[in-house]
């Protein structure tokens, strides 16, 4: 039974993960020439919104920023299939207007952004952004604009080949 007064945090998670899917296979549709080794999902402080970021190999090539750009959605060159996440953002429309959740906001804010790293580490799963070396060389993110990092994302995101190449890159920052 569906309880009108609860947020269906399962449902986001599902609406997210089809979305992202999608997102992702129209961004390798729509730049065949590429090679699409970034994918993002962000979301803002408020839990308002959700969309897809990615980038390519030839993109941060490309960019005067290098590894700067690997690690900041922000930046990167695609965000094709935002329009596939309307299901998700139309459901979290209902908990930003005056409807009853019985749900404080912190509770409601982390778990939105659990639906979204759980759907991206789903498609993960399922092999979506590659196996083995191909997945080695990708980068799954969750990030929330203007805002510090939800703690153990990229950890619970990425495989240690990728953990370990951000950890090089924030060491240089510490010199």
């Amino acid at each position: 039974m569906i309880d009108p007064a609860a947020f269906d945090v399962a449902l986001l998670q599902s609406l997210v993960a089809d979305a992202a899917r999608l997102a992702f296979d129209a961004v390798r549709a729509a730049h065949p020439g590429q090679h699409i080794n970034a994918f993002a999902l962000v979301s803002d402080d408020s839990a308002m919104t959700i969309g897809p970021m990615a980038n390519s190999r030839e993109a941060l090539a490309a960019s005067e920023y290098g590894d700067e750009m690997l690690w900041n959605p922000a930046e990167w060159a695609f965000d094709d299939g935002g329009a596939y996440f309307d299901s998700a953002y139309r459901l979290l429309l209902q908990a930003h207007r005056d409807l009853p959740f019985d749900v404080d906001f912190a509770t409601f804010r982390t778990g939105v952004f659990e639906a979204c790293i759980a759907a991206l580490a789903q498609l993960d799963a399922e092999g979506a952004f590659g196996a083995g070396a191909q997945r080695d060389d990708s980068v799954l993110l969750f990030e929330v604009s203007d805002s510090e990092a939800v703690e153990g994302a990229m950890a619970r995101l990425n495989p240690p080949a990728v953990l370990a190449r951000f950890e090089a890159w924030m060491a240089s920052w510490a010199d």
